[in-house]
């Protein structure tokens, strides 16, 4: 889990910001910065998470329960909350290699976990050592509340593929991942060659296994196709439109639902030191690469960066909030 700060003002200088944790046998804090703090849950209780700048701070209670069980042939139902993370235990009766899967057809992001075994993705299989327990790690990122029928069991033979989505839509310079999904949502992946028809419009940035990352590059329309070995296909269709732009005034309106994100392209009047942030304050999160997408500057409310007058930006936009929210940047000397 992750922990995030929200001064007041957005702008406020908060470098020297402390974490601490009142019971880390429940709960221990990593990576730890001016931003926020990501943290992992160790057992069953209750602690507190702090953070202390100087004479201020600011606390969340974190309640840490067991696992749910899970077992093989059996189909464990719950409601899952939007934005929630429900965590299974199993310990396979016998070695092999095994699927998770919720039987309504959800993609839930998952993440498994156990001796020497570390993976997460929207597929998960993995091969599994009888009498060990797993942890399976369930979260919700639909915008509503669903019924989950979480499976598990053995892998079975392969009759097809498909991708979560079949026609993608986006900006220049965006990116786009591409997830191979089962068929049926227990046969035995294998991995997958990619092929695009015209490779102006995009182009394949990354693969591993059964996905890919895309960048969208051109104005236009294009297919990009997964093949499996023996010869199984999935194709989507992608439509790529122009970037926004940042308006002269240097203010940019723009609503985005939830777990969406946006690119803009702007330019800065001249050479100096710039801030980007939200008028309404709203969670989410912005980054400011150059145009070949090297990273500059990253934040939560807001960002700082220099910046050449002349030169081409990326501002991405990201949404974090449950429902449709309006933003109002400023970008700013």
């Amino acid at each position: 889990h992750h922990l995030t700060i929200h001064s007041d003002p957005v702008c406020g200088n908060r470098n020297d910001v402390v974490w601490t944790v009142e019971d880390p046998s429940i709960v221990q804090l990593h990576d730890s910065n001016s931003d926020g703090t990501p943290f992992r849950l160790l057992k069953a209780g209750r602690t507190t998470i702090t953070a202390t700048l100087g004479e201020l701070s600011a606390s969340c209670e974190i309640i840490v329960e067991q696992p749910l069980g899970l077992v093989e042939g059996q189909v464990g139902e719950y409601t899952i909350y939007n934005l929630q993370t429900l965590t299974f235990a199993f310990t396979p009766a016998e070695d092999g290699q095994y699927a998770f899967w919720d039987e309504n057809g959800y993609t839930h992001f998952m993440q498994l976990s156990g001796p020497d075994l570390w993976m997460e993705g929207q597929v998960m299989q993995a091969w599994l050592r009888g009498g060990e327990t797993y942890l399976l790690h369930v979260s919700n990122f639909f915008g509503q509340d669903v019924q989950l029928r979480q499976r598990v069991g053995k892998t079975v033979p392969l009759t097809g593929i498909r991708l979560m989505e079949s026609d993608y839509f986006g900006f220049i310079a965006e990116h786009r991942y591409l997830n191979v999904m089962p068929v049926p949502a227990n046969g035995a992946l294998e991995d997958v060659t990619w092929e695009i028809e015209d490779e102006e419009v995009v182009t394949l940035e990354e693969s591993w296994g059964i996905g890919a990352r895309i960048r969208l590059r051109e104005f236009g329309e294009t297919t990009v196709t997964a093949r499996t070995e023996n010869g199984l296909t999935a194709t989507a269709n992608f439509k790529v439109e122009y970037a926004s732009v940042m308006p002269e005034n240097n203010v940019f309106y723009y609503g985005m639902d939830n777990n969406a994100y946006h690119v803009v392209h702007f330019r800065v009047p001249e050479d100096g030191r710039y801030i980007i942030w939200d008028e309404r304050n709203n969670w989410h999160g912005l980054e400011v690469t150059d145009f070949n997408e090297n990273h500059l500057a990253g934040g939560d409310n807001f960002v700082e960066f220099d910046a050449e007058a002349g030169t081409d930006y990326l501002l991405y936009l990201y949404c974090y909030g449950d429902q449709w929210t309006d933003y109002i940047y400023h970008l700013d000397p």
